[in-house]
């Protein structure tokens, strides 16, 4: 059942996803993101306050509105995509946690989301009922109208979707498809087909947000259980493998798994920590394919330790070796996932940055983190669910503080200081947003003496946009930010455009 309500409240809360339907394409259509997003944000917060719907007994829904929070202003500041990208992850883990209050796994957010898509339209509809229908029959029918109406209107989508893709469907339709396009197109008349189509967006999402329910048919990950491990006594059944025996090989196999990987470590070290050497070329095998092969391996690693300290080798009394030699191995780990990061430092210090090597440094990040809840998972004996209820949260964190800055921003400002020292990859950084063109600028002197060291250190540069045309390109997009910035409405406003559009004035000539 759903949170209690006030009578007059309870009146009103039908008519909320009207008022999403409404919002949506009043703050959002042809927007930028900007000022719009936080006064988006801020009135889904009110409403769903304002109709019971939000309560902060669950610490993980207060995560995640402090996460829309802090995305929100995050677009008023820097409109970035990444700030867009942690807003929207942020409202629909939101939604799943109001669908299933009792969720202690964050990233079951996404489950319980898609599930209400099927199930709130139905809570509505009988929502809607119980609050305006009249007697018990008047409700009944009403409900089934719902009941209908839904299906028909799924059904009405899919023979649009078969009459343009086939045209024996079409002819079997009949004149059908003609009486939906004549509808439509009488209504989009006066009506913008993507606002009416953002407003529908908004209703399905007031809808999520505020009827959103889980059903109690599926089992979600991590849900069940405790976070301690407990013994369980199994009698004898004749298997050739006990405890004795498993403990056995995993001990053989974390032994020369641990020597493997020490060789590894000392080859890294050595080759990429002290002595390495850059012969000039891509770095694609020693960065692209070897980052993510030595990520795979340490995924593996950390599936195999959970894979042997699931269940009673935990409380195995001679087990004190093993997990002696499971603490080294997934420190070993650790250690290999910095010199992951040095090779990625690499790269960086002779290409420069890029958004693939920002995330390498952010995946890592959430890799040792991983690492770390192992090995208390095996010191503490804690089960799956503390692993998934811990990282969970980990990994949505570093998302809220990835999307906190302007990578665009950083990217331009240092990869144009060190034009002339690493690899400037002109064909890339014209494509950084309108808020980075102050920084992607450079006087003649400087383009000399930046396509001069590109010559000299890298004989591929000439394959790339050459400097007079990324001159040329950047000068463009200038002109037409400035003219488009100040055409733009108060609702898209946001602060690193609008410095940039104070810098690229004082720039002109």
């Amino acid at each position: 059942r759903y949170l209690a309500k006030p009578p007059l409240m309870k009146k009103y809360v039908p008519l909320m996803p009207m008022v999403f339907a409404i919002l949506f394409p009043l703050l959002l259509n042809n927007q930028r993101a900007g000022l719009n997003v936080l006064l988006l944000n801020t009135a889904i917060l009110s409403l769903l306050w304002w109709g019971g719907r939000l309560t902060f007994r669950n610490s993980l829904v207060t995560l995640t509105v402090a996460g829309t929070i802090v995305s929100s202003v995050m677009c008023l500041l820097n409109g970035s995509v990444p700030a867009v990208s942690v807003y929207v992850i942020s409202l629909i883990l939101l939604s799943g946690l109001l669908a299933a209050p009792y969720l202690s796994v964050l990233l079951n957010g996404f489950l319980t989301t898609f599930i209400s898509l099927f199930t709130a339209p139905f809570n509505y509809l009988k929502n809607t009922g119980s609050v305006y229908g009249g007697g018990a029959k008047t409700r009944r029918v009403g409900r089934y109208l719902g009941y209908i109406i839904i299906p028909v209107f799924v059904l009405l989508i899919f023979v649009s979707l078969y009459s343009a893709a086939s045209p024996y469907f079409k002819d079997l339709t009949g004149d059908f498809m003609l009486y939906v396009e004549r509808f439509f197109n009488s209504l989009f008349r006066n009506i913008s087909p993507q606002a009416f189509a953002i407003g529908v967006g908004g209703f399905i999402t007031g809808v999520i947000l505020l009827f959103g329910k889980m059903t109690g048919i599926f089992d979600l990950p991590g849900e069940t259980g405790v976070m301690d491990l407990q013994r369980i006594k199994k009698w004898y059944k004749g298997s050739m493998i006990g405890l004795r025996a498993e403990a056995r090989i995993a001990t053989l196999l974390f032994v020369l798994l641990n020597a493997a990987l020490a060789v590894m470590n000392v080859l890294d070290f050595w080759h990429v920590w002290i002595n390495f050497r850059w012969d000039g070329g891509f770095l694609k095998q020693f960065v692209h394919e070897g980052t993510w092969l030595l990520i795979l391996s340490i995924v593996i690693s950390m599936a195999l330790v959970l894979w042997y300290f699931r269940g009673n080798l935990n409380f195995y009394r001679r087990n004190k070796g093993l997990k002696i030699l499971a603490r080294v191995w997934l420190a070993q780990n650790i250690f290999l996932a910095f010199s992951v990061a040095v090779r990625n430092f690499w790269y960086l210090h002779y290409f420069n940055l890029a958004y693939k090597r920002i995330w390498v440094f952010a995946f890592l990040i959430m890799v040792i983190a991983g690492l770390i809840t192992v090995i208390i998972k095996v010191e503490q004996r804690k089960t799956l669910k503390y692993l998934l209820v811990r990282n969970s949260v980990y990994v949505y964190i570093i998302f809220v503080i990835m999307g906190m800055f302007n990578w665009d921003v950083i990217i331009a400002k240092f990869n144009v200081s060190r034009a002339d020292k690493a690899f400037y990859h002109t064909d890339f950084m014209v494509t950084l947003n309108e808020s980075a063109l102050p920084y992607l600028m450079m006087d003649k002197q400087r383009y000399q003496v930046v396509e001069k060291a590109q010559a000299g250190m890298f004989t591929y540069s000439k394959n790339y946009l050459s400097f007079a045309d990324y001159d040329t390109i950047v000068m463009h997009r200038k002109e037409l930010f400035i003219n488009e910035f100040q055409k733009r409405h108060w609702l898209s406003w946001n602060a690193a455009d609008w410095r940039s559009y104070r810098k690229l004035l004082h720039l002109m000539p």
